[in-house]
C-alpha cells in the first residue's frame, strides 16, 4: 500500500460502497443490527477494511418515542463487584425485549436526551446517570482568573490575555523518563471503529473530533453495517473511554458535520473532514472542515469551510449542535491552502487554522491563517502568514512555498499550550510512515518551531502498516508533567499513551 499520502488511508473505496450506504441510510428506521451493551474498556486489536468514501447520515432532530425502553447504566458502589471493575459500572443486558439494540438514556424527567427532545427544566446533577468515573467535565483548565493557558478562560467582554512567552532559553530541554502504553480508545455508549480524535474545548467540556466512523458490534468485527465520515464524542477522566452523546435510532452516532442537499451533496459522492473545535464564546465554538468530492472513489478536495458549534449544557450529557455556514466552501482548495486540514488553535484573542498546500505531492508545506475569535464568521477578517508578517491578501498556492510555511511534511496533529514547558507544543505525525509520535515547540503560533522530538515509537497493528494523526490531550494533567497522546493505528484503531517528562 502506498502511504506517501496518508489521506489515502481513508480515501479509497468504490462508488458502489457509497450507493450501499445510501440505501442503508434511506432505511435507517428499519430495525437492523445495532450495538448491544457498551463495550469493554480495552478490547484486543481488530482489523477492519478501509471503507473510505466517507458516508454520512444527514441528521435531523426528531422526537423520540417516549414508550421506548430506557437505556440506563446500573451502578455498583464497589468497583470489585462490577463486570468492568475499572469503571465501577456494569452494562445493561439487551435481548428480544430490547429489540436487540439499546435505546438512548433518559433524563430524570423521563425525557430521551439523545435526539431533539426539549431540555429538561431541571437539569440533572453530574452523577445522575451514575456513570461515576465517566464524568463529562474532563479535567478543565483553571479558568477563574482568565489566566493560565489563555485558551479557555472565563468569558467576559474582553479578549483573553496571552500566556507567558516561555523560558528565556528556548527551546527548553526535553527529557522523557518513561512512556506508558494505555490501550485502545472506545466509546462506552456505542460500538464504532474510527480514527483521529482531535481534542477541543467548550467551557469545561472536552469534545473529540473523529474521522471515518464505522458502525460495528461487540466484537468489532468486519461486518459492514454503515458508516459516517465524521463524528464527535465527549472525553471522560479515563483516556480510554469516550462518550457519544447523540445516537440515532439504530444506536450509532450520526454524522456531525453533514452533507447538504442544497449544494447537491450526496452520501455516495461527498464526505467531510473536521478539525478540532475551538471556543468562541459561552457554550459556543467553531471548526473548520474540508469538503471532499469522491465519485467512484477518486478523491478531490473541493474547499475548506466553517461551521459553528453550540454545546447544549442543559441536557445530560451535553449535546453539541453544528451548523455549516454558507457558502458551500470559503476557500477554493484548487488554488488556496486547505485551511484547518492539520488543526486549529485558540490562542489569546485569535483563532489559528493550519492547512496543507493545495497539492501535497507538489507542495509539502503547511501554512497558517488567523482571525480574531469574535470575527471568525467573516471571511474578510482573516489574515495570512507570509513568512514575515500577517497580511489580509489571501495566499495562492501557486505563489507560495517554503518561505511562507510553518511546517513541512506533516500528516496531522494539534497545537496546545504546555504548562510544564511554558510554550506551545505541536504533537503530530509526519508523512514518513515511521509510526512516531513527534513534538515541536514554539513561543508563537506562527513559529519559528523547534526541531522534532520523538515522544513515542508506536508498533503498527498490521504488518506493513503505520500510525497517523497523533494528538495531545493535556487536560488529563494540567501541570504538563505528563502528557496523554493518542494516534490512529491503521486500520482505524485509536490508541493512547502517557508520556512522563523529567
Amino acid at each position: 500500500m502506498d502511504y506517501q499520502n496518508l489521506r489515502s488511508l481513508r480515501g479509497r473505496v468504490t462508488q458502489w460502497t457509497g450507493k450501499i450506504v445510501d440505501q442503508l441510510l434511506d432505511s435507517k428506521d428499519s430495525p437492523g443490527s445495532g450495538p448491544t451493551p457498551p463495550p469493554p474498556p480495552n478490547p484486543p486489536y481488530n482489523t477492519h477494511p478501509q471503507y473510505a468514501v466517507n458516508q454520512q447520515y444527514q441528521y435531523q432532530y426528531q422526537h423520540q418515542n417516549q414508550n421506548q425502553h430506557p437505556y440506563q447504566y446500573q451502578y455498583n458502589p464497589n468497583p470489585q463487584d462490577s463486570p468492568n471493575p475499572q469503571f465501577g459500572w456494569s452494562p445493561p443486558q439487551y435481548g428480544s425485549n430490547y429489540q436487540q439494540f439499546p435505546q438512548a438514556p433518559i433524563n430524570g424527567n423521563g425525557q430521551n436526551y439523545s435526539q431533539g427532545v426539549p431540555p429538561s427544566p431541571n437539569p440533572l446533577p453530574e452523577d445522575a446517570l451514575r456513570l461515576r468515573f465517566n464524568v463529562f467535565n474532563a479535567a478543565p483548565t483553571a479558568t477563574g482568573t482568565g489566566t493560565g493557558t489563555g485558551v479557555n478562560g472565563t468569558w467576559e467582554n474582553r479578549p483573553l490575555p496571552y500566556p507567558s512567552p516561555g523560558p528565556a532559553t528556548f527551546p527548553p530541554k526535553v527529557k522523557i523518563s518513561k512512556v506508558d502504553f494505555l490501550g485502545d480508545v472506545h466509546s462506552s455508549t456505542t460500538y464504532v471503529i474510527r480514527d483521529l480524535g482531535f481534542q477541543g474545548r467548550i467551557g469545561h467540556h472536552v469534545l473529540l473530533s473523529y474521522g471515518d466512523t464505522l458502525w460495528s458490534d461487540a466484537n468489532y468485527s468486519d461486518k459492514w453495517r454503515g458508516m459516517v465520515s465524521d463524528s464527535v464524542a465527549l472525553a471522560t477522566h479515563d483516556p480510554l473511554v469516550v462518550i457519544d452523546p447523540v445516537l440515532k435510532d439504530n444506536g450509532y452516532p450520526p454524522q456531525f458535520c453533514p452533507v447538504m442537499s442544497e449544494y447537491n451533496e450526496t452520501n455516495s459522492d461527498y464526505a467531510l473532514g473536521i478539525t478540532n473545535i475551538v471556543e468562541t464564546g459561552h457554550n459556543q465554538g467553531m471548526l473548520f472542515f474540508l469538503l471532499n468530492h469522491r465519485p467512484g472513489g477518486k478523491s478531490r478536495i473541493v474547499g475548506a469551510g466553517v461551521a459553528t458549534v453550540h454545546l447544549d449544557t442543559t441536557t445530560y450529557p451535553p449535546r453539541p449542535h453544528l451548523r455549516r455556514l454558507p457558502p458551500q466552501t470559503w476557500w477554493d482548495a484548487a488554488v488556496e491552502p486547505w485551511w484547518g486540514d492539520v488543526c486549529a488553535l485558540r490562542w489569546g484573542e485569535y483563532i489559528y487554522a493550519y492547512g496543507h498546500g493545495a497539492d501535497k505531492d507538489v507542495n509539502p508545506w503547511v501554512y497558517v491563517a488567523r482571525v480574531r475569535y469574535w470575527e471568525a464568521l467573516d471571511i474578510n477578517c482573516y489574515e495570512y502568514w507570509n513568512g514575515q508578517y500577517w497580511q489580509r491578501e489571501r495566499l495562492q498556492t501557486k505563489d507560495i512555498g517554503k518561505k511562507e510555511s510553518v511546517f513541512w511534511q506533516i500528516n496531522q496533529g494539534t497545537v496546545v499550550w504546555s504548562n510544564y514547558f511554558q510554550c506551545l507544543i505541536f504533537v503530530y505525525s509526519d508523512n514518513w510512515c515511521n509510526s512516531r509520535v513527534l513534538m515541536k515547540m514554539s513561543k508563537y503560533p506562527e513559529g519559528p518551531w523547534s526541531e522534532p522530538i520523538t515522544l513515542y515509537q508506536a508498533t503498527p497493528a498490521q504488518k506493513g502498516g503505520t500510525t497517523y494523526a497523533a494528538s495531545p490531550h493535556p487536560y488529563f494533567d494540567e501541570s504538563g508533567r505528563t502528557l496523554v497522546c493518542t494516534f490512529t493505528n491503521h486500520p482505524n484503531i485509536v490508541q493512547a499513551v502517557r508520556v512522563h517528562f523529567e
